[in-house]
């Protein structure tokens, strides 16, 4: 399942898909968050949450001062809670993306695979001035469930699997441009012939090798 952005309509979106998938017989997930910039704070954890017992915090934000601390936890158990998921993450994986994929290694242990991601994860307000215009600070930061922070720092992946710039140019065309295309349709249209996506084999790698562990439940049980 991929996901290009979070909107205030993300969260309800995701759920309903993986009802759907898991009425056709999903047994476990590949969650691709490559190239996600982010979006809301507010559809990040609403994603989240959907694979997370109730009550878990999932981000909190910090204040310059002590007192000044907000927890965002999950409101009901997730539907998904024991669904085994992997997650892809690049350089392109940003803020609310980060904090859904930080969640899941924290809270689900679900492996990260792919490269090193953005490292967005503070809270800027614009403050106004006399000769209209602003100052931009930073007032706030995001933290993981574990206490760590993802800003300038991001998220290593578990399994580091690269990709370079012309290849990754080629694959995000791949993901976003036009599916369902054979081989020679996709070439006529888009001017080169599909190229192997070794971070997406790397993840089915991973899945299915976990899905073979007696009892297995998450990638690090």
């Amino acid at each position: 399942l991929h996901l290009a952005q979070f909107t205030g309509t993300t969260g309800a979106e995701v759920l309903e898909a993986m009802l759907e998938m898991r009425d056709d017989g999903m047994k476990r997930m590949i969650l691709d968050l490559r190239d996600n910039s982010g979006g809301l704070l507010s559809a990040a954890v609403e994603v989240a949450e959907i694979f997370v017992p109730a009550g878990e915090v999932i981000v909190s934000i910090r204040g310059r001062e002590d007192f000044d601390l907000r927890e965002f936890r999950a409101s009901s158990n997730g539907e998904f809670q024991d669904l085994l998921v992997v997650v892809l993450i690049n350089e392109g994986s940003a803020s609310a993306s980060e904090i859904v994929a930080g969640a899941l290694s924290v809270l689900r242990g679900a492996e990260l695979i792919g490269e090193k991601s953005f490292g967005k994860g503070s809270v800027q307000t614009i403050f106004p001035l006399s000769d209209n215009s602003g100052l931009r600070l930073t007032t706030a930061m995001y933290f993981l469930p574990d206490g760590s922070t993802i800003h300038e720092e991001g998220l290593e992946p578990d399994f580091f699997v690269s990709c370079d710039e012309d290849n990754e140019t080629k694959l995000r065309i791949q993901r976003f441009g036009k599916r369902n295309l054979d081989s020679a349709e996709f070439e006529k249209l888009f001017g080169f012939s599909p190229i192997v996506d070794r971070q997406l084999e790397k993840a089915y790698d991973r899945i299915l090798g976990i899905l073979g562990k007696p009892n297995a439940r998450t990638p690090l049980e």
